[in-house]
């Protein structure tokens, strides 16, 4: 879809940390996020994929990202999180040995 903005909700596989950002290119972005090529993200990676939605503008995407850091959007987010991961909301943590 060209033209189109995504909303993805990331949850790292190290320690307990879901990061929601905004992109026109969700894979690209995933993989700079795995690579450490975001200051704010790369202590916590890699990271499993929570969410993907689609807007087609990046004002509804840059709302919905917002949502998604408050409040409502905070519970919704640990709502999948349990939903898909179980009661600690997290997957298995992955250890440095």
């Amino acid at each position: 879809m060209d033209g189109s903005c995504f909303v993805y909700v990331l949850v790292s596989r190290k320690r307990p940390y879901v990061y929601a950002g905004l992109t026109y290119d969700v894979e690209r972005r995933i993989a700079q996020h795995n690579a450490g090529r975001n200051r704010s993200t790369a202590p916590y990676r890699p990271f499993d994929l929570l969410l993907v939605e689609v807007y087609t503008s990046r004002a509804q995407a840059r709302g919905r990202e917002k949502f998604f850091k408050m409040g409502q959007g905070r519970l919704f987010i640990h709502e999948l999180r349990v939903a898909r991961y179980g009661p600690s909301g997290y997957p298995i943590l992955e250890c440095d040995i």
